[in-house]
């Protein structure tokens, strides 16, 4: 398990932005101290003063790029290893080819309404939720000097069990979602055959923290097929077979084994050819750094392949039963 960080002594929900050190008066400045007749909004990539990265600036005043600004005024939870992550991945998030950011961010709880439980499963609970304002937008507001929002906007959120003291190690899944995006440059948005992500909340009454995802009205693939399988023709179940291929194929390329792969994690997005998505790397590993002292055995046994019940360790191909 990786080093605990426990949450302060009020674990109330802080909602600080980032220590600033020495610029305490940088956001102030930044939002203040534009004129109308200046430019504050120039499309010219130049060096960024924060990243030093050759960026498309938000501000031409202090010439700081997009992903620093959110970086910097971006809304924390309080707790160092959340909050750590948050900035890690904003800030090397290099947008330059697709002028795209990625959409990470804590969020207070009370901008989810209509809060309901589906489910539940051996480390967590599922709850779907309708965020009020919804996923930040890749589009700057000139007016508010803020980054646009999506709107009203249907989510899961997904309960950790007993992570009050959050681990990194609880990060998982959040980790291999924005390693793999950040590596290869892509956006949140680009993720069709693998689950997508949007930040993290904290419910105040049990304070675990709370995982934010995609919402499936259609359900995962198990049950879907169950119910629709006379009225689905073969073209279609082929085409999800391929979207199953494909999310399974972009976590191997990332050499990610995901341990717990079965009909359960995998999501039928509601569009026109109800697409598979493929879901759930809460206990998913690297396969280069898996330890052949790590004999635990996770997942729903009738999925769990042979060798491993035999006591070899999960690799790629534990998951092709």
């Amino acid at each position: 398990m990786d080093q605990l960080t426990g949450l302060s002594n009020d674990t109330s929900l802080t909602h600080s932005s980032i220590d600033l050190s020495n610029n305490t008066d940088f956001v102030k400045e930044l939002t203040s101290s534009c004129h109308p007749t200046q430019k504050a909004l120039k499309s010219r990539v130049k060096k960024c003063n924060e990243c030093k990265k050759k960026r498309k600036f938000v501000n031409e005043i202090h010439q700081i790029c997009q992903p620093c600004y959110k970086a910097k005024t971006v809304m924390l939870s309080g707790n160092k290893v959340i909050d750590n992550f948050i900035k890690s991945v904003l800030n090397n998030n290099d947008h330059s080819k697709h002028n795209k950011l990625v959409s990470l961010e804590f969020v207070p709880y009370n901008k989810f309404k209509y809060i309901e439980f589906v489910a539940e499963g051996g480390f967590s609970k599922i709850y779907k939720a309708t965020w009020v304002d919804g996923p930040l937008s890749t589009k700057w507001n000139n007016e508010k000097q803020e980054f646009n929002r999506k709107g009203k906007t249907k989510v899961a959120l997904k309960e950790l069990n007993n992570s009050k003291n959050i681990k990194s190690k609880e990060l998982n899944e959040l980790k291999i979602f924005y390693n793999s995006v950040l590596k290869h440059n892509y956006t949140t948005e680009s993720y069709n055959d693998t689950n997508r992500y949007f930040g993290i909340t904290q419910n105040p009454n049990t304070q675990n923290f709370m995982i934010i995802t995609n919402y499936y009205e259609s359900g995962d693939f198990a049950h879907f097929i169950a119910k629709n399988f006379f009225n689905t023709s073969w073209s279609s179940k082929l085409k999800k077979l391929l979207d199953m291929i494909g999310g399974l194929k972009k976590l191997h390329n990332e050499n990610i084994v995901h341990q717990d792969y079965h009909s359960g994690n995998i999501f039928i997005r509601r569009s026109l050819n109800h697409d598979a998505v493929t879901g759930d790397f809460g206990i998913s590993k690297s396969a280069i750094e898996s330890s052949d002292d790590d004999k635990e055995i996770y997942g729903i046994i009738p999925y769990v392949a042979p060798e491993v019940l035999q006591g070899q360790k999960y690799s790629k191909y534990t998951v092709l039963v």
